[in-house]
């Protein structure tokens, strides 16, 4: 076969390109490919022939003629009218069109294509091979409305018969094959729709052959051509090589798409694929396309890789019907997770199922671009994957957003699939920080379409869909090897070596290993050792493989330095994706190494077979970018930066910048356009805060950027490997020795943006006791600007940084103009060295972030998050219970809240820590002191002008002060606190701050004490109560301190009825409340005394009735104490009689 390429016809390809929208019209000739038959015209009404009488056939004869169009239609209608009624139409129909179907599975992939492309398919035919082959709906002439509507993208995609459909499962025939009709049609309610259809998008119309085969399409091209006049809109008529030219419309291009029918098919999936390459900004988002043909890929490592699909895909049958089951719902979006460890096969898993789904859907893996986002525009159902959320939770966050907005006004459904290795339930997990990081509105969607299966778990295969794995690499692997004995005997027996394999494999291998990827290099290694080999972990399994690939490259390059060279450059470009070895930013220890490379790649790319041997290599070549005026990243964000920025009064800093997070978000960025130092001191002197030096270093960066410019040479050479990460990981730890680990990350974080935070995000839940990526982990950037880049990759894997002491340093050595992700690392590092269990190290780095925020304060504004910080190391040491530590880093919040003039979350931060301090020196030990830790609070509380919420959390901790010091009796502080409360009451207006005032009156006069109660201090306790009447515990002291006023004149001042009343009504209410027992006794033995005076004796009896009542239920037991009321009770009936 000589398939053709749309690339030989310029105005296709053009129109595939740039056109939103392209209309496929098929005709018989497409029915009969797809079908795998000759039903033709012709051949369907000599098929019918059959079915007539003798005269009848003579007729229908007659009325075909010479075979032309007309005739043929003339004999159509003869022919259906002739057995209708006879009465054997239907079971004409049901042996003839009801029985085909879609066969030609090269077609059937075509088409899946072109309708994932959201494009429209018109048929003339009768048949719905289309719909069957793609799940899809058909729709005819019968609804010319919902025609349009399917024109104009505003319902789901439907294929549309132009001439009717028949269908016998669901019982619809309205098949025309009548020109008087057909023409009745066109000029009534299908005239709208076909004049739509054929005026608006270009047609590529899929015939097979001349119009002659075809009188539907034959009619309907002379339609288009009488409506259509001088219209510029292409039609694409594709011809076999060798087909009679038939007469077209001056708009209708011929295209010859091979020299036989089998040809077709490959044609049409070209047109379809460059149509899903160009789909709608496709190339700006889509990192890996499921419907592409992939390179077949010859690098040991490539093969590794999920998108090569280098074996067939084996079982996960449970995983993918629950991934359907997610497709199908109703809902028109969907979001669920994908969780699985490194090299388990979760992204294979999600290609295979998007090459397999429903030709309504199109799904792709997404590049995180969220402005590319914004720019898509939805032409179908779609799934949209992330590949690994962590530490890109902002780009994911936004392009979630954008997708959702873009799709709220399609008609189409959304499904977003996120692929994450782990999930934890913490506000640090990746996913509630995707949540957090979202616009508040696409959120709400967002929390709406959770999948109520939300997490999808990926484990091991089992060990029969192991074995079909083996298998299937072993068909796909060994065609590549040199023949020999050993490789001879493997293929002469697959099944029984994939056996072998396999037990060699489980027996070999930890549990950990037991996933697809290692299988795939075990295989490869053990057919390498021919079955000998003695492998005990991943490290040793992929040494050996890499010494398999470096022989492999010692072929190409000549000698084992180039090797060593290529691998240490190699190294750099697993984790940047795209390494630029002629145009290397930052400091290149590995200049050398490039050089020789370059000089390698140059002499060889003029040789034959170049192409090949840059492909085994990874390897590109390029124009080198024009550098001239090129607009930088920072100026684009800033418009001019820092103009607002102002001298703080001293004179030596800069305020914070307005756009913090976002300048933090961006700058990893910048590198793109320029080089980060050399904006970092544009900015400085654009502010006016740049020192004589950094002036100085700026003119030298810029003079040394404009000389390398003129040096470049015009043509640039990349190294863009695509391995799985643990693969790139592993070349890493080989490739890069300890003592370089410090220069390597310096230049991998100059040529990146982002991958190195995310590479060693990955390597260290892989690899956590590498002191490699340890190294790499910890060593801070050369330009201030990628600090920012630094610390988000820290914060992602912080608990396995085992030299937390180093990232302390770089946090208070470094300009701090990243604080929000300066403070959360500070934050994130309490709590690792918290869950480490090593007081003495959390408090050490207590005692560095005090630092760090005190000479913070000097150069900008303090941020709130520092008091997160803050309270994470105050969890720690109180968690560790280290009093003294507790209370030294507390001594040092205080003096922040001072020297920040009382920073509000920070001071609220202090007075909580200093109420659990106190709660924790007396869970210690009752005998301590806890004076100082309530001046403090005072302190505090005077500093923030008593602030409403600080004097909530200062109340908090005077409650277990208050008991405190009454359970000591230390009366002296009690009237302290009692000021301190009405202060705060005052200032405040909090009820729990006059309630507290109020007991510690109540305690200090109550009746028996050595205070004489006033009527001042009694006057005040009525204002609480005037205040807060329904407060309990200012009841309580009303009561307490109404005994205690009333008790001093009992003789000669009755108790008023209403207080006694309000005190029986308290002790009713309250009947575990011991205070309002005593007190109602107390206040009714006041009555009882001034009856007594008055010698009032039926009032005695009945006052003494009530007392002995209330000592009757007052309930001691709680406080395992003697009822002494009742003692009382007894010694009155004793002493009067009662």
């Amino acid at each position: 076969m000589a398939t053709r390429h749309i690339s030989e016809y310029p105005q296709l390809l053009n129109t595939v390109l740039s056109t939103q929208k392209v209309v496929y019209l098929c005709g018989a000739g497409a029915s009969m490919s797809l079908g795998s038959h000759r039903l033709s015209w012709a051949n369907w009404i000599i098929e019918g022939k059959k079915y007539l009488t003798m005269p009848e056939q003579g007729e229908l004869d007659r009325r075909i003629g010479s075979w032309t169009s007309e005739e043929l239609i003339d004999a159509a209608t003869f022919l259906l009218g002739s057995l209708k009624r006879s009465d054997l139409y239907r079971t004409f129909m049901d042996k003839t069109i009801g029985v085909l179907h879609p066969t030609n599975m090269e077609f059937k992939d075509a088409l899946s294509k072109m309708w994932r492309a959201g494009d429209l398919i018109t048929t003339t035919n009768y048949d719905i091979q289309i719909e069957e082959t793609l799940s899809a709906k058909g729709i005819s002439y019968e609804c010319p409305a919902e025609i349009l509507s399917v024109i104009r993208s505003s319902t789901e995609n439907k294929v549309i018969h132009l001439h009717g459909m028949y269908d016998r499962r669901n019982n619809i025939d309205n098949i025309i094959a009548d020109d008087s009709q057909y023409h009745m049609v066109l000029r009534n309610s299908g005239a709208q729709f076909i004049q739509n259809l054929i005026g608006t998008h270009p047609i590529i119309i899929v015939g097979c052959g001349g119009t002659m085969e075809d009188p539907n399409l034959s009619g309907f091209m002379s339609f288009a051509c009488e409506k259509l006049g001088g219209a510029n809109i292409p039609y694409f008529f594709l011809m076999k090589d060798g087909d009679t030219m038939p007469d077209l419309p001056a708009n209708a291009i011929p295209v010859f798409y091979g020299d036989d029918y089998m040809d077709l098919p490959f044609f049409l999936s070209e047109i379809a694929v460059t149509r899903l390459q160009r789909m709608a900004g496709l190339r700006s988002i889509v990192s890996v396309n499921p419907y592409l043909k992939r390179r077949t890929v010859t690098s040991a490592f490539g093969r590794m890789h999920f998108s090569n699909g280098f074996n067939p895909f084996v079982g996960r049958v449970s995983e993918l019907n629950a991934l359907n089951a997610f497709l199908q719902s109703n809902e028109k979006f969907l979001w669920q997770t994908v969780l699985g460890e490194g090299g388990i096969g979760k992204s294979r898993l999600i290609l295979e199922w998007m090459k397999t789904m429903p030709s309504n859907w199109f799904g792709f893996f997404a590049l995180k671009r969220p402005e590319a986002a914004y720019q898509f525009t939805p032409f179908t159902d779609t799934v949209v994957a992330f590949d690994y959320v962590l530490g890109q939770e902002q780009q994911c966050a936004d392009m979630i957003a954008a997708f959702i907005e873009v799709f709220s006004v399609s008609p189409y459904k959304l499904r977003i699939v996120l692929l994450e290795r782990h999930q934890k339930l913490s506000e640090d997990d990746w996913l509630t920080v995707l949540k957090r990081k979202m616009p508040s509105e696409a959120r709400l969607e967002f929390e709406t379409g959770t999948y109520p299966n939300s997490v999808l778990t990926i484990g091991m295969l089992s060990e029969k869909d192991e074995l079909s794995y083996i298998e299937n690499y072993l068909d796909a692997y060994l065609p590549l090897l040199n023949t020999s004995p050993f490789v001879e005997k493997c293929r002469a027996d697959k099944a029984n070596t994939a056996k072998t394999i396999q037990a060699a494999f489980r027996d070999s291998m930890k549990l950990p290993c037991l996933r697809p990827l290692f299988l795939s290099v075990f295989i490869e290694v053990w057919l390498s050792k021919e079955g000998h080999t003695k492998l005990t972990s991943a490290e040793e399994l992929l040494s050996e493989y890499l010494n398999k690939e470096k022989k492999r490259w010692k072929q190409i390059l000549g000698d084992d330095a180039l090797v060593d060279s290529y691998l240490r450059v190699l190294s750099v470009a697993c984790i940047v994706k795209t390494f630029n070895i002629t145009d290397v930013r930052g400091t290149n220890y590995l200049e050398e190494d490039c050089e020789k490379l370059i000089s390698f790649f140059d002499a060889r790319s003029e040789r034959p077979g170049a192409d090949n041997l840059f492909e085994d290599l990874f390897v590109s070549v390029s124009e080198q970018e024009d550098e001239q005026d090129r607009t930088m990243l920072f100026d684009l964000l800033y418009n001019e930066v820092n103009k607002k920025s102002k001298k703080i009064a001293n004179g030596d800093s800069l305020e914070s910048l307005e756009q913090d997070e976002k300048f933090s978000l961006l700058a990893p960025y910048i590198k793109v356009d320029a080089n980060p130092q050399e904006v970092y001191l544009d900015m400085l002197v654009r502010a006016d805060a740049a020192t004589e030096e950094e002036k100085q270093k700026l003119v030298q960066l810029q003079k040394q950027r404009i000389q390398k410019e003129k040096t470049l040479p015009d043509h640039a050479w990349f190294l863009e490997p695509c391995f799985p990460d643990i693969i790139n990981e592993y070349i890493v730890a080989y490739a890069v020795n300890e003592r370089n680990a410090e220069r390597f990350a310096k230049l991998v974080r100059s040529n990146s943006v982002l991958d190195l935070a995310n590479f060693i995000s990955l390597a260290l839940d892989d690899w956590p006791e590498n002191s490699i990526f340890q190294k790499i982990a910890v060593t801070p950037p050369e330009e201030e600007l990628n600090t920012s880049e630094y610390y988000l990759g820290l914060m992602l894997r912080i608990a396995e940084i085992k030299d937390i002491t180093a990232v302390e340093d770089v946090l208070l050595e470094r300009d701090p103009i990243f604080q929000r992700y300066e403070l959360e690392l500070w934050r994130r590092i309490a709590i690792v060295l918290t869950d480490r269990g090593d007081t003495n190290r959390l408090f050490d780095s207590s005692v560095k972030y005090a630092c760090f925020i005190k000479e913070l304060s000097g150069q900008m504004m303090v941020r709130d998050e520092a008091a997160d910080a803050m309270e994470a190391y105050c969890v720690g040491l109180h968690n560790a219970e280290a009093v003294d530590e507790y209370a030294l880093f507390l001594e040092k919040c205080k003096d922040l809240v001072r020297l920040l003039d009382g920073n509000r979350r920070i001071a609220m931060c202090c007075c909580q820590n200093y109420g659990r301090l106190m709660h924790l020196q007396l869970y210690e030990n009752q005998a301590t002191e806890i004076q100082q830790e309530w001046n403090s609070i005072v302190e505090i509380l005077k500093q923030c002008n008593y602030d409403e919420d600080i004097c909530k959390t200062a109340v908090s901790a005077a409650n277990e002060y208050f008991h405190t010091l009454i359970q000591r009796k230390k009366d002296d502080e009690l009237a302290k606190l009692e000021d301190s409360m009405d202060q705060v009451h005052q200032e405040s207006g909090l009820c729990e701050a006059a309630e507290i005032a109020a007991l510690c009156l109540a305690n200090l006069y109550k009746s028996g004490g050595q205070r004489k109660i006033t009527p001042e201090i009694y006057e005040k306790v009525k204002k609480y109560l005037r205040n807060f009447p329904e407060s309990m515990r200012i009841r309580a002291a009303f009561i307490i301190t109404s005994e205690a006023i009333y008790s001093q004149s009992a003789e000669y001042k009755r108790v008023p009825d209403r207080i006694i009343n309000d005190a029986n009504k308290w002790s009713m209410q309250y009947p575990s409340e011991i205070e309002f027992q005593e007190g109602y006794f107390g206040l009714l033995f006041s009555r009882l005394k001034y009856a007594q005076e008055q010698d009032m004796r039926n009032e005695q009896r009945r006052v003494f009735r009530e007392m002995k009542k209330v000592a009757g239920r007052a309930n001691y037991s709680e406080y395992n104490e003697h009822n002494q009321l009742m003692d009382t009770v007894e010694m009155l009936q004793i002493m009067f009689g009662y």
